[in-house]
């Protein structure tokens, strides 16, 4: 019964405002989810990868941070809502539309704004430099991610869920994308 009591409490004092707060500000609530787990992705792979003793890159967190906030929150929450209104239904063809159409279009516009974003903001000199080495693999290896969770995520998730929905699994491709950025590009 104590646990129970426990939940409930939980619920009232921290998820509720944090559900009402994303109600009444989706965008908002969007970016801030994304731009932390970006963020969070990040600071995790160098947690995991770098030398004891070594200083945190707080430069490239920063970097995570930014390209969340200035395209992933903003661009995925209209790109949700536009590709919910442009094809409604959930049946399974509808799902199958959706998905073909987030790949093709969401996914390769994200994966070449995530590589051209770092490098503008790491001041390189040819910005898709790093974009032409890495976009293959690493829309091949999004396709492979994304299809599977898109699919529950078209099929049984409201549209007011599907950002956080993708923002928590973007922690885990953001995990990747922080390995891929890693990579030598020769």
């Amino acid at each position: 019964m104590a646990t129970v009591s426990r939940l409930i409490v939980l619920k009232t004092k921290y998820i509720q405002p944090i559900t009402i707060f994303a109600r009444k500000n989706p965008l908002l609530a969007n970016t801030i989810t994304y731009a932390g787990l970006g963020g969070l992705a990040e600071f995790t792979q160098q947690a995991i990868n770098r030398k004891s003793g070594e200083p945190f890159e707080t430069r490239r967190i920063f970097n995570f941070l930014v390209i969340g906030v200035c395209f992933n929150g903003p661009a995925g929450h209209f790109w949700y809502r536009w590709l919910d209104r442009f094809i409604r239904p959930t049946a399974k063809m509808a799902v199958a539309k959706k998905l073909c159409m987030d790949q093709i279009l969401c996914g390769s516009a994200f994966v070449a704004a995530f590589y051209t974003g770092m490098s503008i903001l790491e001041g390189q000199e040819d910005i898709f430099e790093e974009l032409r080495a890495k976009f293959l693999p690493t829309f091949k290896a999004s396709c492979c991610f994304w299809s599977v969770a898109q699919v529950f995520n078209f099929l049984f998730l409201p549209t007011s869920l599907r950002i956080a929905y993708i923002a928590s699994l973007s922690f885990v491709w953001t995990n990747f994308l922080a390995i891929m950025k890693r990579k030598d590009i020769r």
